[in-house]
């Protein structure tokens, strides 16, 4: 295995897919004639296949007389294969071995001693092997993964990186244990139709080179772009529910359909249920980010809508309160849906504020003010969550204040950081005051009547997330009116808002440092001590400052100025006189 020869096995041109036909009648699988199919490995793929087969042969026929079984590339790798992508992550499953003991027999094979030297190991030959290629010379991790039931987590498994690839050693799931005579097809087939779609149950043979087909549904699925599931969909979202999530993903990132009946089934309220009461927030969380940072997240929201699966998702664990108002919400919509618009689904509008999020990322509109200040935001993760949470508003009462019913479940529901929780809280918070300052400043603006420092203190009160807010806030407004060409007259008047923002140069207002403090003050006006009028004096002196910031021309005039001013508005502040020793 030390000379090139040696390590190169020998890949044929064009690669065979095997379609296996499940006759129950007589309860076997046959094979269907063999068809040719092109599927071409990487080098760091072809370099990782010979390392495994190696591996395989050689524990096989060791003292040990370890039979690893048949072995296959699964997954999502095959399909991105088939479909023209690259992908980095494969999972790696054998017919005989669980992942950790087959990674732990292939870390002992690279540690054994190579035939050219007692000091190179098996190892060393690959590394050097991957370095003549141009690959990274890496092979690490071997990170066990224990089954986890609870949280869709069905087998062990071990995660490596070997030659810059994302590698997961799995083995065979499979409804009962089977036992050696009925082989590796039976097992294999097993697994397929264990998987949550057609097209994730392909595998690739490491043997043969063979794409095996074991569902009979999974090339035909991939050609006509559908999703499906391999068994009953009921049993197949039953068994892991965060399965219809995958489902939404996929359609997203692949465009996708969905199989009509499969889609039926993920509309049953009891399925829907599931997602709530037998998924970790973890995970729906994680799944959610895959979606939203993805390639088409405006469509994995649009399915959501589709399925009606925005409580479930959204809403998990919902006190009675939150559910009481979600059906207020739904009957004051439903009474004014229209027939012909189709089915009424809850939130209604709640796809035509996404696709107002998506519109700002095409090309054409790269000189929006609104879409250049979202691009401040640095992370469109956020910008999306604000898509996810805007009809959270809908469900908020006039009077309610901090903390606001809904934000515990939302945030609950995706298992949230306390960076977006605060978002969310904010948002909600200072969303009238977004709208009254945006009529502030159309009405200023056309009046030449606003100050620069009611804009410019009212940002710095919102935060650093004041960008993030504002969207919100839009997004809410196009909730309201429920009409796509109401959205361009809700866009221009925010937009007036970030214009006069841009031209005053206030985006930084919340981190602009405070031109006097307490402290300050209090020594200016021979103070001991401060009072409940300090609040208000600050706020008089930023407001001060951002309207006069531009008039001189360094910062210690302008606070020499600031004093003067200050010394005049004591009365009117309520400033008291000095303390009587």
């Amino acid at each position: 295995m030390d000379s090139m020869k040696d390590i190169d096995r020998s890949e044929p041109p064009n690669k065979k897919v095997k379609i296996v036909d499940t006759d129950t009648d007589q309860g076997e699988s046959k094979m269907t004639t063999p068809v040719p199919i092109q599927i071409e490995l990487s080098p760091a793929e072809h370099l990782l296949r010979t390392l495994l087969l190696d591996c395989r042969d050689h524990v096989s026929t060791g003292s040990g007389n370890r039979n690893a079984g048949d072995m296959w590339f699964v997954g999502g790798w095959v399909r991105d294969k088939l479909l023209g992508k690259q992908s980095c992550d494969i999972d790696v499953a054998m017919s005989n071995m669980t992942g950790p003991e087959f990674s732990s027999l292939l870390k002992e094979f690279l540690s054994l001693e190579s035939d050219k030297s007692r000091t190179t190991t098996k190892g060393d030959i690959y590394k050097e092997q991957a370095t003549k290629r141009g690959l990274p010379a890496e092979i690490r991790g071997f990170y066990e993964i224990d089954r986890n039931p609870k949280k869709g987590k069905h087998l062990q498994t071990t995660s490596a990186k070997i030659f810059g690839l994302d590698i997961d050693f799995v083995n065979l799931r499979t409804e009962n244990d089977l036992t050696d005579q009925e082989g590796s097809v039976s097992r294999a087939e097993q697994d397929a139709k264990r998987r949550d779609a057609t097209v994730n149950s392909i595998f690739y043979n490491l043997d043969s080179q063979e794409i095996e087909d074991y569902t009979a549904n999974g090339l035909s699925d991939l050609k006509a772009k559908v999703l499906r599931t391999p068994l009953d969909a009921r049993k197949t979202f039953t068994d892991d529910p965060l399965r219809i999530l995958r489902f939404v993903r996929l359609a997203s990132t692949l465009g996708f359909t969905i199989d009509e009946g499969t889609e039926t089934t993920i509309r049953d309220s009891e399925i829907q249920c599931l997602i709530s009461t037998r998924t970790s927030p973890e995970r729906i969380g994680l799944e959610l980010k895959k979606m939203i940072t993805g390639p088409d997240p405006v469509t994995a929201l649009m399915w959501i809508h589709r399925l009606g699966l925005y409580k479930q998702v959204f809403l998990c664990g919902q006190s009675q309160k939150v559910l009481d108002k979600v059906a207020e919400s739904e009957e004051s919509e439903a009474k004014g849906w229209e027939s012909e618009k189709g089915e009424y689904v809850w939130p209604s509008a709640w796809p035509e504020a996404c696709k107002t999020v998506s519109k700002l990322f095409l090309p054409e509109s790269k000189d929006s003010l609104l879409a250049t200040e979202l691009a401040q935001s640095q992370d469109i993760e956020l910008v999306w969550q604000m898509a996810v949470w805007c009809p959270l508003a809908l469900l908020c009462q006039p009077d309610d204040t901090r903390p606001f019913p809904v934000v515990k479940p939302a945030t609950k529901a995706i298992h949230a950081t306390n960076e977006k929780s605060r978002l969310l809280e904010d948002s909600l918070s200072n969303m009238r005051e977004i709208r009254a300052m945006i009529d502030n400043v159309v009405g200023g603006s056309d009046k030449g009547s606003l100050r620069r420092g009611i804009v410019g203190k009212a940002i710095r009160s919102w935060g650093k997330t004041w960008r993030l807010q504002a969207l919100f806030t839009l997004l809410t407004d196009i909730l309201s009116v429920k009409l796509a060409t109401k959205t361009e007259d809700l866009l221009n008047r925010y937009s007036v808002l970030l214009k006069y923002v841009s031209d005053q140069k206030l985006q930084d207002a919340p981190s602009m440092k405070q031109l006097l403090t307490g402290g300050e003050i209090k020594e200016i006006f021979e103070l001991r001590r401060s009072g409940p009028f300090m609040n208000g004096v600050l706020k008089a002196v930023l407001e001060w400052q951002f309207d006069h910031e531009n008039e001189y021309e360094d910062n210690a005039q302008l606070k020499e100025k600031a004093i003067e001013w200050l010394r005049g508005e004591k009365e009117e502040l309520n400033i008291p006189d000095p303390d009587v020793a």
